[in-house]
């Protein structure tokens, strides 16, 4: 597709349980905005986000709108794709509490 998207795809073993995903990455033209969706084994939703490049032009901060499989009600993640260097790539992701505090649930240092 002329170079236009990036496919991540991911297949790990956590806990002797296969985990696969996979999501979609590109930047809208139209929006001004980074946009991906994701799919994975561990549930039935497709998950979206929307994300914006930080002024040090090597941050992406995302924010996802996705229902939480346990209480069944939608809630917002927020995450960073940061690249350190050109070998150097870490990704983090958080979750907002009830008390409105974030919390960290995933961090991948690449």
């Amino acid at each position: 597709m002329g170079g236009r998207y990036l496919e991540d795809v991911t297949h790990t073993m956590t806990d002797n349980m296969p985990f696969e995903g996979r999501g979609i990455v590109g930047f809208n033209n139209s929006a001004k905005r980074y946009e991906y969706s994701w799919i994975d084994s561990m549930g039935t939703a497709i998950s979206f986000g929307t994300g914006t490049m930080a002024a040090d032009g090597k941050t992406i901060n995302w924010e996802t709108r996705m229902i939480d499989p346990v209480t069944k009600v939608e809630m917002t993640m927020y995450s960073t794709d940061t690249r350190i260097n050109k070998d150097h790539y870490l990704s983090e992701m958080f979750i907002t509490l009830p008390d409105g505090s974030k919390m960290k649930t995933l961090e991948l240092d690449y």
